[in-house]
């Protein structure tokens, strides 16, 4: 980007609107993109990181780049005893002031009216909700669409009065407004209705979160295919309090201009430790910009507030915009809406803790020539230590994705608890691989292949 040309005054458009891409080509022809954008991005767009350790000292640190102090469990054990005598909390019904004033985090977790999600949030109900600080520091509830009908709202309407921890908003799935394929959801000859993600029922969580908690501290989204350790994320918030009003929590990656035909196999940008993803498909672009990833994320108040009540951003997020495909990636399009926050967001990057599920991998133990047991506990317990995509729960994960059955939320639960368990390869294999239900195609294929490389002999 030639020197003195803004982000917000320069290539920059109106939130809500496509940039042109020649335009963005044309301020980096070079495609030197640090040279062209890192100053400007650093300025506008701070990401950092947090040194962290937990109490048990089995346990090895993640080590960052220093911008927030350590946090471990102090304190947590005399809540949590607190927590038990307490009257509990909920976020469906209306709060106190003093609920608010105590509630630390409101957590939404986008469900859905069918088979797979009564499944999951009864795997949800049996895991991470039995966290003692649920109901007292910490609120969470399922997030469904208002707008569903027939047996289907049924069936919600008797699980919502039995346990009390869903929250209907007045917002369609985003699935029941994709009726036709779009030609930004074609690939290789097949197309498909969209990527159906609960963008626009977020975002009404969002704004009941802002109107009806506006004393809460934190609000945030997990997928209901995640696991996270309040045990950890807790003392992890009180501490980050005494940063920015403004921030944004997730494991932070980045989205930006897509490249033109021509280019499409040329190697990905690097700005040192920010890489540019090209999650948007090729339909117009904009500057590059952070998101944190889907599994899960977390805004401060002010910042929730903004971007639940400004009229851009409300009509930005509104079913209309569907044309422009800004609902196909509702992480991206969180982050995308958030560039525009009239204040400078710190972007807290806890991404070393955040993680899918995952066991131990036949291909170090089979290069090493050892495909047996003792090798895949080896390396499983050398990847529960941390630094990786993929690995096994472990009691300094933050969040844990990609949980699909309920066995498999068991396991993560189990092992996100204070004590350290060891890594027990055929426990994880049976439990996080087990099939229980119907949980769609890909995911069978992706298990039945995962299975098949970790299994020793496979």
């Amino acid at each position: 980007m030639p020197r003195g040309m803004s982000l917000d005054t320069g290539v920059r458009p109106p939130i809500g609107v496509n940039a042109d891409p020649a335009r963005l080509e044309a301020s980096c022809p070079s495609r030197r993109y640090k040279r062209c954008l890192l100053r400007e991005l650093q300025d506008k767009y701070p990401v950092v990181q947090f040194d962290y350790s937990l109490a048990n000292r089995s346990v090895e640190p993640v080590r960052g780049s220093a911008a927030l102090p350590d946090c471990g469990s102090e304190g947590l054990f005399a809540r949590r005893e607190a927590a038990a005598n307490a009257k509990p909390a909920s976020c469906v019904a209306p709060p106190s002031v003093f609920e608010q004033s105590r509630v630390l985090l409101l957590l939404g977790v986008p469900s859905s009216p069918t088979a797979v999600g009564a499944q999951r949030r009864d795997a949800i109900r049996r895991s991470w909700m039995k966290e003692p600080m649920l109901g007292y520091e910490a609120l969470a509830c399922f997030v469904l669409s208002a707008q569903t009908n027939g047996s289907a709202m049924e069936a919600l309407q008797a699980e919502a009065r039995e346990r009390q921890d869903l929250l209907f908003v007045d917002a369609p799935e985003t699935g029941a407004l994709l009726r036709q394929p779009t030609r930004y959801s074609c690939k290789q000859g097949r197309c498909k209705k969209g990527r159906g993600m609960p963008t626009f029922k977020q975002y009404a969580f969002f704004q009941h979160a802002a109107k009806h908690w506006p004393g809460v501290k934190y609000v945030g989204k997990v997928d209901d295919d995640t696991a996270p350790n309040l045990r950890v994320l807790l003392p992890l918030l009180h501490r980050a309090r005494a940063s920015r009003p403004w921030a944004f929590l997730g494991a932070i990656n980045w989205a930006s201009t897509v490249p033109p035909g021509r280019r499409a196999r040329a190697p990905a940008p690097q700005l040192e430790t920010l890489p540019l993803t090209r999650p948007w498909g090729r339909r117009g672009a904009v500057p590059p910009f952070p998101y944190g990833t889907g599994a899960g994320y977390i805004f401060s108040a002010k910042l929730l507030h903004w971007a639940a009540t400004d009229a851009a951003v409300a009509e930005a997020a509104g079913p209309d915009r569907e044309a422009l495909q800004w609902q196909k990636f509702e992480d991206t399009t969180t982050g995308y809406w958030l560039s525009y926050a009239p204040e400078r967001v710190l972007y807290v990057d806890i991404g070393p803790l955040v993680h899918d599920i995952a066991c131990s991998t036949a291909k170090v133990c089979r290069t090493e020539g050892r495909d047996d047991l003792a090798c895949h506990n080896t390396e499983g317990a050398r990847k529960q230590r941390g630094g990786g995509t993929y690995r096994p729960a472990a009691n300094r994960s933050l969040l844990v994705h990609n949980l699909k059955t309920p066995s498999g939320f068991a396991y993560a639960w189990e092992h996100l608890q204070q004590a350290d368990l060891p890594y027990d390869h055929e426990a994880c294999i049976s439990s996080v691989f087990a099939r229980r239900g119907n949980f769609g195609r890909g995911w069978r294929r992706e298990m039945k292949t995962q299975r098949r490389a970790a299994l020793p002999g496979g």
